[in-house]
């Protein structure tokens, strides 16, 4: 097992998190000037609880963005619930994945297990 900067008890917590509440994934963004597109890989967690995401962002580094919607019933509009999104990338990403992997044993385990495929052809990752 690698040394990882978080407390096992940690990577445990987020793996659950993960595979309950997460959206995980290889995103690509197209630029102007790059003919292909570029992949980067993608956790991302939306909750209307804001103190779970603060932790994750204080324990897992990325960013937090605060989204409201409304909801519409007719002639009724009010707003919900705040959520918060937690979003990390890239390398961020990929080394929370590699933690959590051994404890993903769900829907989310392939996915995972293809994004870490993907850069380790890339030769990012050994």
């Amino acid at each position: 097992m690698t040394n990882w900067p978080w407390k096992i008890e940690d990577i445990i917590w987020m793996a659950g998190w993960i595979e309950a509440e997460c959206y995980v994934g290889l995103m690509k963004t197209k630029t102007r000037w790059r003919k292909r597109p570029t992949k980067y890989a993608t956790i991302e967690c939306t909750n209307t609880d804001e103190k779970i995401i603060k932790w994750l962002k204080s324990t897992f580094g990325g960013v937090v963005a605060k989204r409201t919607r409304k909801k519409e019933w007719g002639d009724n509009v009010e707003k919900s619930k705040p959520a918060w999104r937690w979003r990390v990338t890239n390398r961020k990403a990929i080394n929370i994945l590699l933690a959590v992997r051994p404890y993903i044993k769900g829907s989310k385990a392939d996915k995972i297990d293809e994004i870490i495929e993907y850069y380790r052809r890339k030769g990012w990752i050994d």
